[in-house]
C-alpha cells in the first residue's frame, strides 16, 4: 500500500487530516490487525481512488464518513443465513429497496429504484449455506450528516417497516432486536467505517462486489 497510509497508522483519522492537509475531503483507513488502522486522507475521491488502482493485491480499505458531514443514504444489509444459490438473499435484497422507496416516499423523496447502488459481501459457510451481505447506496439522496439526521431517518421511517415486514414473514430469529437479522441500525455513529468496492475483511479473500 502507499506510504501514506503507512505513516497514519495508529493516529485518528483528524490527526491524519492535519498531517495530510486542512481541505481534505476524504478520509479512508486500511485494517492492519484486529484492532489496528492506518488512517489517512486525501484531497477529494478522485485523489483517492486514483492511488488504489494501482494496487493489484487485495485490500482492507475503508472509507470513513466524518461526524458533521453530508452523507448519502446508506444501509447495511446482513446476517441472513440463505441458500447458497442466492435467490432467497436477492429477494430479501429487493423487499428492502422496496422499503426504503416507502420510507423515503413518506419525507417526500422519490428516487427511481435505478438510482440505488448495491454492493455484495455474501460469504459462504461451512454449513452449505452462505451469509448474506449488501451495502445499499442512494448518492442522490443526501443526508446533513450521517450520524443524527440519516440515523433519525432510519429509526423513524425505515426501521418500522422492517419490522413489520419480519414480524410478517417470520425471517427473524432475534426477539430482542427483530431488526438485527435484516438491516443493520447500528451503523449510524460517528467516524463510522464503511468497508470499499474490491476490499477484503481482514482475514478472508472474500472481496466487496458491485452487484
Amino acid at each position: 500500500m502507499s506510504n501514506r497510509l503507512a505513516t497514519g497508522k495508529n493516529q485518528s483519522p483528524q490527526r491524519a487530516a492535519i498531517e495530510y492537509g486542512r481541505q481534505h475531503t476524504f478520509f479512508a483507513a486500511q485494517q492492519v490487525a484486529a484492532k489496528d488502522y492506518a488512517f489517512a486522507s486525501w484531497p477529494d475521491a478522485d485523489a483517492f481512488f486514483g492511488m488504489v488502482r494501482h494496487v493489484s493485491r487485495a485490500q482492507t480499505l475503508y472509507e470513513i464518513v466524518m461526524a458533521g458531514q453530508p452523507a448519502c443514504l446508506c444501509l447495511d444489509v446482513e446476517k441472513y443465513q440463505v441458500k447458497r444459490d442466492g435467490a432467497e438473499a436477492q429477494a430479501l435484497l429487493h423487499q428492502v429497496l422496496d422499503i426504503v422507496l416507502d420510507a423515503l416516499d413518506s419525507i417526500n423523496l422519490h428516487p427511481g429504484r435505478d438510482t440505488f447502488v448495491v454492493s455484495d459481501g455474501s460469504r459462504p459457510t461451512a454449513t452449505g449455506y452462505k451469509v448474506s451481505s449488501y451495502h445499499i447506496y442512494n448518492p442522490s439522496v443526501v443526508f446533513e450528516n450521517f450520524e443524527v439526521v440519516q440515523a433519525a431517518f432510519f429509526r423513524t421511517y425505515v426501521q418500522p417497516l422492517v419490522q413489520e415486514y419480519i414480524l410478517e414473514s417470520h425471517h427473524s430469529s432475534n426477539n430482542a432486536n427483530p431488526t438485527a437479522d435484516i438491516v443493520d441500525g447500528s451503523i449510524h455513529i460517528p467516524r463510522r467505517m464503511m468497508r470499499l468496492v474490491g476490499s477484503c475483511k481482514l482475514g478472508t479473500q472474500q472481496p466487496l462486489v458491485l452487484q
